[in-house]
């Protein structure tokens, strides 16, 4: 099921829930990279060009490469390398509920990602494109994704979990835009993502397709409700790799665009530039 940024899977809605924390990562520059993305390095050749150097550090990924397959060299002349927070996991509950320590973390579409889900499938984010505004044509990609590191948060009484992004963003494909990213006038980013089905949170119906999305994901994404317990829920769909008779699909993140609006994940914001020197 074709999900781009998870924003045209279901109809638009007025927005009736309680005002939510405020998420980690918002517009706001560190001054250093955070924990993340380190298998990088800057370095110069001899004629002093510089280049930011990625190696892969997964032994398992290594088996049987050779030591020049494992690095991967960007000049600094052509890249804007960036860090970013594309996406937040929420918890789920043995019963499919959104832990309620976890509804911050539904995004403003109302669809959340499971712990286990995006441990499974967040580096399936790598090589992935970087395009602008979900315009998801090779012609109109800016560039690359080169890692993708899970990070553990815990700020509510449920571990969560973030994916920080590094980017490579060509600056001669759109000089200006390069130029906004770098600057950081281009401060949010979203990502587009495929997955086999949508599970509602309340009933537990799996959609494979449009026409199987239920009455709930139709009407009540996003909102709260009382359950038979007198417990306050929140009604999401969980994007899943589950299909309809429970075998197991995929869930692939395809790629990262950079936004000249406001993402529907609100930790999904430009974190760092990472400033690799040029000639």
């Amino acid at each position: 099921m074709r999900n781009q940024s998870f924003q045209n899977m279901l109809p638009p809605r007025v927005d009736k829930r309680d005002k939510l924390p405020e998420e980690p990562h918002t517009s706001k520059t560190v001054n250093k990279p955070i924990e993340a993305c380190e298998g990088y390095s800057c370095s110069s050749n001899s004629s002093g060009s510089s280049n930011l150097e990625i190696v892969h550090k997964n032994k398992e990924k290594n088996k049987g490469m050779s030591k020049s397959s494992k690095l991967m060299r960007f000049k600094a002349d052509d890249w804007v390398f960036t860090q970013v927070t594309a996406i937040t996991s929420a918890k789920k509950t043995k019963d499919g509920k959104v832990s309620q320590n976890s509804f911050q973390y539904v995004n403003t579409n109302g669809i959340a990602i499971s712990n286990e889900d995006l441990l499974k499938y967040y580096k399936s984010f790598i090589g992935s494109h970087n395009y602008k505004d979900h315009e998801q044509e090779v012609s109109k990609s800016y560039g690359v994704v080169l890692d993708a590191v899970i990070r553990p948060v815990n700020k509510t009484g449920d571990t969560v979990y973030y994916v920080d992004l590094l980017i490579a963003t060509n600056r001669h494909k759109d000089p200006a835009w390069a130029r906004a990213i770098e600057t950081q006038k281009v401060k949010y980013v979203s990502m587009g993502a495929d997955s086999s089905s949508i599970q509602c949170s309340k009933c537990g119906n799996i959609a494979v397709k449009d026409t199987d999305i239920c009455e709930h994901l139709l009407f009540e994404t996003g909102l709260f409700y009382i359950d038979k317990d007198g417990n306050k829920q929140i009604t999401s769909g969980w994007i899943s790799d589950k299909k309809s008779d429970y075998s197991i699909g995929s869930i692939e993140f395809e790629e990262i665009s950079y936004l000249t609006v406001s993402p529907a994940y609100r930790a999904s914001a430009l974190s760092y530039v990472i400033p690799v020197p040029k000639n």
